[in-house]
């Protein structure tokens, strides 16, 4: 640790006259500062992106909505397709090849809106997938 300062001291002597830690405190300092930034430069995704207004779309016949956080789709819900409600789901048994099926109800409608196969967590990965799949390849702008 002391050879960064003792090399500073040799590069530039005027550093020798201020104790070594605030030597390392205004080093630590500088670095926070040149990480911040670069992650700003470099790794941020711009707010007005313009896939950034793609948030709906309708997807195994249900519509959907969702927000973004960085690149990925977040808070992604279902509705219904007559009434715009929410949609809540009901996971049950089924004699298909995942053993699970879900139905997605709306309330308001009194109706069942879709079935589909698994469970509503490989539900919302699918959606996501779609998603991302059309921001991917332009497919959103359509």
């Amino acid at each position: 640790m002391t050879l960064i300062y003792e090399k500073a001291v040799e590069f530039m002597p005027a550093i020798g006259e201020i104790p070594p830690w605030i030597f390392y405190l205004i080093l630590a300092i500088l670095l926070t500062v040149l990480v911040l930034l670069v992650k700003i430069l470099f790794f941020r995704t711009p707010k007005n992106s313009p896939y950034r207004l793609y948030k709906k779309d309708t997807v195994f016949d249900v519509p959907w909505t969702w927000e973004y956080k960085s690149k990925s789709p977040i808070n992604i819900n279902c509705h219904c397709p007559d009434c715009g409600n929410e949609l809540f789901y009901d996971e049950h048994r089924s004699g298909g090849p995942e053993g699970v099926e879900i139905s997605l109800q709306c309330e308001s409608c009194d109706r069942t809106v879709a079935t589909l196969e698994g469970t509503f967590a490989s539900l919302l990965k699918r959606v996501q997938g779609h998603i991302q799949r059309k921001i991917a390849t332009g497919k959103w702008r359509e």
